[in-house]
């Protein structure tokens, strides 16, 4: 019985400690993660405050440009793939004439079945005539 009683209280002494350790482990692997986050965060905040950044990003983001600047947008470009020339002749025989009027018929060409928007219509929608209005006076 004298050698239960020492037991039990060491015994409850190290559960305590290991408890307490594992809780110790868990807040400093918080604390690591929270400093690299803070530190990516510095780096970020210090990006932001030099102006060449943050030119770059109003130009990418928000489509910004600087006074005397001309903005050059191109429309459908998501749906021409690039092709990278893998020697410096040409792939067909056709004179470069030829292949001039056939690039600008295949550029003209619309789909059928895409809608376009409402900024690339003009003022008047080809695919929808206008609607006469008839007004009588008595």
């Amino acid at each position: 019985m004298a050698l239960l009683v020492p037991t039990f209280f060491i015994a409850e002494s190290l559960h305590t400690y290991f408890v307490q350790h594992q809780r110790y482990q868990e807040v400093s692997s918080q604390l690591r993660a929270t400093k690299q986050e803070n530190a990516q965060l510095e780096a970020k905040l210090q990006a932001w405050r030099d102006n060449n950044y943050l030119k770059s990003q109003a130009r990418g983001r928000l489509g910004y440009v600087m006074p005397g600047e001309t903005t050059y947008i191109v429309v459908g470009a998501d749906s021409v793939s690039e092709t990278t020339a893998t020697s410096s002749t040409p792939q067909n025989s056709q004179p470069w004439y030829d292949r001039l009027r056939q690039s600008t018929r295949e550029a003209g060409k619309v789909p059928k079945a895409a809608k376009r928007e409402p900024s690339q219509r003009g003022w008047l929608d080809p695919t929808t005539s206008p609607t006469p209005t008839v007004t009588t006076t008595p």
